[in-house]
């Protein structure tokens, strides 16, 4: 048998070889057509007749094929680039109960128009102020007028390492940001700053379904006038039977406890908040050592399956009523399978998100915003005994750390109940595969830190591609209390923007082990590399191992490898080439510090 020459013509920006692989036969090629013979094919009559009936189906499906051809190809290097679809950003209303910024204006457009946008900007927090948008492909303009002040001299727009081009008029600072990402923004050295948070659209939920649970179709108060703990605990138990989704609109909703069941979604839309009030009488008590105080919303013990997300507001109202009665946010407890996204965590007065005895846990753009003017103990995230975490692309801003992994012992202080998790607090975890990625610090102690709680061993943590705005120390080791081993952390490419307070001193990078009741353990493999350090602080940055000087624990303990690859020095600049160069003390009982710098 003879087979007939064929030819098919594509009108596509795709070349013939990506179109044969697509089809799956052989050929020959052109950029614009297959040209297919006897010659060129080399195939028995039977594959002939394989061909004609595939290449038949193939033209019945030509019309759909090229209209997928743009997406087949865009991972072939001959594929033009294909423009981005128009720019879909807007602002993100913000709940209308919290107080609206007295120090800024915010305006957003897409890069090119003239169809300027109000943004609101919420004024609640200690030394900064934040906004929200929702930005899709391509540019936006920001403009932010600064109200306090008649005109603008100098101004910063962090991370520094984007180099934000902006126009100064007046009191107005106007630039474009090419993605979405979070930033902060000041002018003339005044210590009100703006936060501004940039997350892709959200699509919420549809407004009605079988597996769609609306709060307020349950009697929750928008209002806030009235509780809805009621409406949010039977919405999220028939949820939970159907696997469903939770639906929050817009509002203010008064809830006391909760408690997060497995296989549920709950969606806190746009301009949505769950409200805390702070009064002792309508909250359980769950902890007395760091004041009284309740894990106000948490997962159930050994929850699974659970996703959070969504642009509103986890709002513990920190600032404005009474610190007597104490709250964490939110309390994951011995889960599993849980991705929180996009949300605004804020106002916790103790450990705002704690992450405990749980695995396989994902947040990502998520803002913890604290108070960084001078509260106590009131952390960003503290990761405990977990495993298989990440936080990416989040800011995490308060005075107390934003960022930390701990492990703990709560068998030897059972009264601890601030740290206890899972069915049987005894039992205990290490901590290990954590990763935090693109996230923003600002602190007033320390940035990205492992400890002090090191009963456990703590192993396979990265730190990765961040920025310190400003702390006290940037990257920070605290081994201050349990025997367990810390091993195998890394910090890779974190910029240093500033260092501007001081607890316990106030340098760059810190490492210590420290005695405790229950004795010292060993640090193990530190890797710090690609680190950018615009300012080094005012102390040295120590490098401690346990001396062994403090009875009962008279043995050494070290600090058995570190390694410094590709350090800037962002004052001088130039990479620094000893520890010397990078202001790095060391004491006996560390070992195997080693400066590596490119040729």
């Amino acid at each position: 048998m003879k087979a007939n020459p064929l030819k098919l013509t594509v009108r596509s920006s795709l070349g013939a070889c990506s179109l044969a692989l697509l089809l799956g036969v052989a050929t020959g090629c052109r950029d614009d057509s297959v040209d297919s013979s006897p010659a060129d094919m080399s195939m028995t009559g039977a594959d002939v007749a394989l061909a004609n009936d595939d290449l038949a189906l193939a033209n019945d499906d030509l019309a759909l094929a090229n209209d997928d051809l743009a997406l087949a190809g865009a991972d072939l290097a001959t594929v033009p680039t294909v423009p981005s679809p128009p720019v879909s950003g807007r602002p993100l209303a913000q709940p209308s109960y919290m107080a609206r910024s007295t120090s800024f204006a915010v305006r957003m457009k897409a890069a090119g128009s003239s169809d300027w946008k109000d943004v609101d900007c919420i004024a609640d927090p200690v030394s900064y102020d934040y906004a929200a948008l929702a930005m899709g492909a391509g540019t936006v303009q920001l403009e932010v007028t600064f109200k306090t002040l008649a005109s603008i001299g100098a101004y910063r727009i962090s991370p520094i390492k984007n180099d934000y081009k902006a126009t100064v008029a007046g009191n107005k600072l106007t630039f474009t940001t090419p993605r979405d990402m979070q930033l902060i923004v000041s002018a003339n050295g005044v210590s009100e700053r703006l936060v501004v948070v940039a997350d892709p659209p959200f699509t919420p939920p549809p407004v009605s379904g079988p597996a769609l649970f609306d709060v307020t179709r349950y009697g929750a108060d928008a209002s806030g006038a009235a509780w809805s703990t009621s409406a949010f605990e039977h919405a999220l138990a028939a949820a939970s039977a159907v696997a469903g989704v939770v639906s929050v609109p817009a509002g203010q909703y008064k809830v006391g406890n909760l408690e997060l069941p497995s296989n549920i979604t709950l969606y806190l839309g746009e301009a949505a908040a769950l409200y805390f009030t702070g009064n002792e009488s309508e909250y359980r008590l769950d902890w007395t050592t760091k004041g009284h105080g309740t894990r106000w919303i948490k997962t159930a013990v050994g929850a699974t399956n659970i996703k959070l997300w969504g642009p509103g507001t986890i709002d513990g109202n920190a600032l404005h009523r009474s610190a007597n009665f104490n709250n964490n946010n939110l309390v994951l407890d011995a889960s599993s399978n849980v991705a929180v996204a996009g949300v605004i965590i804020r106002g916790a007065t103790k450990w705002g998100t704690m992450v405990g005895k749980s695995n396989h846990i994902t947040f990502d753009r998520v803002k913890f915003f604290q108070n960084v003017g001078g509260g106590a103990e009131d952390d960003g995230i503290d990761v405990i005994e977990s495993q298989f975490v990440t936080v990416t692309r989040s800011i995490a801003i308060g005075w107390d750390d934003p960022y930390s992994i701990k492990t703990y012992n709560t068998g030897s202080k059972p009264t601890e109940a601030f740290v206890a998790f899972g069915a049987d607090p005894s039992q205990h975890q290490p901590a290990s595969d954590i990763t935090f990625d693109e996230d923003i610090a600002w602190t007033g102690c320390q940035a990205f830190k492992v400890g002090q709680g090191s009963f456990q061993d703590q192993k396979n943590i990265t730190f990765k591609n961040s920025v310190v705005y400003d702390a006290s120390h940037a990257i920070m080791v605290d081994h201050a209390a349990g025997p367990g081993t810390m091993r195998d952390i890394t910090w890779d490419h974190i910029e240093v923007e500033r260092l501007s307070n001081s607890v316990l001193g106030r340098s760059w990078l810190r490492m210590q082990i420290l005695p405790t009741q229950t004795g010292p353990g060993p640090v193990v493999n530190m890797s710090v590399s690609s680190i950018v350090i615009r300012d080094f602080g005012t102390d040295s940055s120590p490098i401690n191992g346990y001396d062994g000087a403090t009875s009962p624990f008279t043995t050494p303990v070290f600090i058995d490898g570190v390694t410094l690859t590709n350090i800037w020095d962002g004052v001088n600049h130039k990479y620094v080439r000893s520890a010397a160069d990078a202001h790095i003390t060391t004491n006996t009982q560390a070992r195997n510090v080693n400066v590596i710098a490119p040729p």
